[in-house]
Formats: C-alpha cells, sequence, structure tokens
C-alpha cells in the first residue's frame, strides 16, 4: 500500500474513559471485564480488527495499561497491538487528539486512521472489510468514511491524514463528530452494512451477553 492512491491504515481505539457507570454497578473496570471465554471485553474489540491486519494503537490509562498489557503479551495477535498511556482523559476528544499525535509520532507511513471505542465489543470483522475494501476502490474519492444501518451512522469511522489535524483540535466529548460534518458531503461517505454491534456500546453489565 504505497503513495495516496492506496491506503495505509492504523486502528485508533480510543480505552481511556473512566466507564463510572459500569464500574458503580459491579465494581469492575468495563474494559477489563472477562466474557465468556475468559478474555477481557476489550480484547473482542480488537479482535475483528487484528483480523483484518490492521495495526491497532490502544490510548488507555496508566491504571489499566499493566493489566492490558500483559493480557496482550498471551495474545495471539500481539504484534499488531500497541498501548499509548494517557493521564484520567477529559473527555472523547482529547483522547482522540492523544491517539492521533501517538500515530503521527509511530506510524507516519499511515494516511488513514479508523477510529473504533474501546467499549465496542460487538462490531463484525465483515464491517471492518467491508469499510477496508470500499477504502481501497475509492482512494481519491472521499476523505472520511463510516458504516451505517438503518438510517443510523456508527463507528469506526475513518479519517484521512489530511484531516488529522482538525482532530488534534477538537474538544469536549464528542469525539470526530464537528470534523466529520466540516467535510464536504462529496468528500465523506457512508457505507451500508447489517451490522448492529457498529451502535452497541457496553454502558451497564446488562449490556453485556446474556450469561456473563
Amino acid at each position: 500500500m504505497h503513495g495516496r492512491n492506496r491506503i495505509r491504515a492504523v486502528a485508533l481505539v480510543l480505552a481511556a474513559g473512566e466507564g463510572r457507570r459500569f464500574r458503580l454497578a459491579n465494581g469492575e473496570d468495563k474494559l477489563l471485564t472477562r466474557l465468556p471465554g475468559g478474555r477481557p471485553l476489550l480484547a473482542h474489540t480488537l479482535a475483528p480488527i487484528t483480523a483484518c491486519g490492521l495495526p491497532a494503537v490502544v490510548v488507555t490509562q496508566r491504571e489499566r495499561s499493566d493489566a492490558l498489557t500483559a493480557w496482550a503479551r498471551m495474545a495471539a495477535d500481539r504484534a499488531q497491538i500497541e498501548f499509548a498511556e494517557m493521564g484520567t482523559s477529559p473527555g472523547l476528544a482529547a483522547t482522540l487528539a492523544f491517539g492521533v499525535g501517538i500515530l503521527i509520532e509511530r506510524h507516519a507511513e499511515a494516511n488513514w486512521l479508523g477510529v473504533a471505542l474501546g467499549d465496542m465489543p460487538y462490531v463484525q470483522v465483515r464491517t471492518w472489510r467491508t469499510l477496508l475494501e470500499r477504502l481501497e476502490r475509492t482512494p481519491h474519492a472521499v476523505l472520511a468514511m463510516r458504516p451505517v444501518m438503518d438510517a443510523s451512522a456508527g463507528h469506526p469511522v475513518f479519517f484521512h491524514r489530511d484531516l488529522w489535524p482538525e482532530l488534534q483540535e477538537q474538544s469536549g466529548d464528542r469525539g470526530g463528530v464537528a470534523v466529520w460534518h466540516a467535510v464536504p458531503p462529496r468528500l465523506r461517505e457512508e457505507v451500508p452494512v447489517a451490522d448492529p454491534g457498529i451502535h452497541h456500546d457496553v454502558d451497564q453489565p446488562d449490556d453485556l451477553p446474556t450469561g456473563y
């Protein structure tokens, strides 16, 4: 994948949130909660990303970094997973801005980033593949791309490198939403998928799979 006409993508997984509602409900760190099979929730979020061959940079809090790193050392896809530590995040946009800075530093060759949320373990691998294949077919046509189902957009959201400076300037808790809407409609694309996981984040223990 070389040049503007080919994509060199990296996934940026935002996992620095407090998860207060989940912790208040059962006392556990949401992203470290073990799902059926024994892997932490965050591992399920990462699985479809690494299955596509994408490197993943996970932005997380220092307080959970040791536990995640210990898990990653045992993961089959560990070579594709990097961690970047930050303090307690003041909001999603700050985490995103920090992560973009890490990508610029560590992945100078990348020209696309796919923003994923650490607490969305249900996104299917075929959704990631559909978006990547679409980007490969139309590399000149768009600056941003995201999946949509039932007229509602979800994650992951891909941003071309030309938009990364704008992502670094955002604030608050809406991530890259403002950057998406600032892109002219002709330069952004919503790709239909059959995947309810693009909308499903884990906020409370009741959002976990039946049988947890």
